[in-house]
């Protein structure tokens, strides 16, 4: 009798753990499984590097690289087979790897993108095929592909009389970087709970405005941010510019219960410009922490019910007097209440 207690216990231990992870699954848009030691299919992967090869997409096998180095004429894509490449992009000691790095242009705009992931040993195929992707929709619709990575695009004419002496160029269009995420339970060795979304939009409404007397660049920084997976309590995002030459002027959104947030931009010079975003129902949005006299907007997204997508717009407007524009790009998010922190993002864009 005791070993049929035992089976039936065993039996209804399975069930009840299976049934509580599909519970656990079943309420997001993507079924997220534990990472599998990377199978490379050679022959996918042979017409993967043809196609890329086709549509001049340069791929460079790189275990260190920095992101001021020169693009080359073509696409590239610079990877080191799914494993970390030692980079200036994020500060040393970051547990999340950059593992590929997409860049090309779009339509005089400037782009690039990041694949950031917990899990040591990223499967490649699926980036490559992403970046094909990608690819294939910039060369027939590249409009189209900026519209998917933002919901619209502002655009505001520069004032007229402006010089723009000692200012480097810069693409009319603005410059676009995405920063992909891949979380992983613990620590990268469990199921994948997550991906994290960003795609950054800095734009120079200006070149020469005078601040505080001194001559100085108006930059504009419109993120729009999408998080899919497991239940969501908490995510965190802030933007710092704290650098001598650098002011900031405004930041958004303020802190509001949930709903539609509005965000308004404006200052030094160049007209205002406002968007909206909507967080549902489902996670409120706290801006304690930002400071206009320490350079940072900050922003926590706390959950309030459901296990939903979230999407966020946030922004900032910094002056810059000297040398490039530096902006320091930091998240945090606590999922299933495991944390993740990828890491500060150091961004450097030439201006002046």
């Amino acid at each position: 009798m005791g070993i049929v207690r035992h089976d039936r216990f065993k039996k209804f231990s399975a069930v009840s753990i299976g049934f509580t992870m599909l519970l656990s699954l079943g309420f997001t848009g993507e079924t997220f499984a534990a990472p599998k030691t990377n199978k490379i299919d050679v022959v996918a992967e042979q017409k993967l590097n043809k196609d890329l090869s086709k549509h001049k997409v340069n791929q460079s096998f790189k275990k260190t690289w920095k992101q001021d180095t020169k693009r080359s004429g073509t696409s590239e894509l610079i990877h080191n087979n799914g494993k970390r490449i030692e980079n200036d992009v994020v500060d040393k000691g970051a547990k999340y790897n950059l593992v590929a790095v997409y860049r090309t242009e779009l339509n005089d705009k400037e782009y690039e993108k990041f694949y950031f992931s917990e899990n040591p040993s990223e499967d490649m195929t699926k980036i490559k095929q992403e970046v094909l992707n990608d690819e294939l929709l910039i060369e027939s619709k590249p409009d189209q592909y900026i519209h998917s990575m933002i919901e619209k695009e502002t655009t505001t004419k520069l004032p007229t009389g402006f010089s723009t002496m000692a200012v480097e160029p810069v693409p009319k269009g603005g410059i676009y970087k995405t920063y992909k995420y891949n979380f992983y339970s613990l620590g990268g060795r469990g199921m994948k709970v997550g991906t994290f979304t960003s795609n950054v939009e800095f734009k120079r409404k200006s070149s020469s405005a005078t601040v505080n007397g001194k001559k100085a660049s108006v930059w504009d920084i419109h993120a729009y941010q999408d998080f899919d997976g497991m239940k969501l309590n908490r995510q965190e995002t802030y933007f710092s510019g704290n650098y001598s030459d650098q002011i900031l002027l405004k930041y958004g959104p303020k802190s509001d219960a949930g709903g539609s947030v509005d965000v308004t931009l404006g200052g030094g010079g160049p007209p205002s410009v406002t968007w909206t975003f909507s967080t549902g129902k489902s996670h409120r949005t706290s801006a304690y922490g930002s400071s206009l006299d320490k350079k940072i907007g900050k922003w926590n997204w706390y959950h309030k019910w459901g296990v939903v997508p979230l999407e966020t717009e946030p922004g900032a407007r910094f002056t810059n007097s000297g040398g490039p524009l530096n902006v320091n790009i930091n998240h945090y998010f606590n999922i299933d209440s495991e944390v993740h922190n990828p890491g500060n993002t150091k961004v450097s864009i030439p201006d002046r």
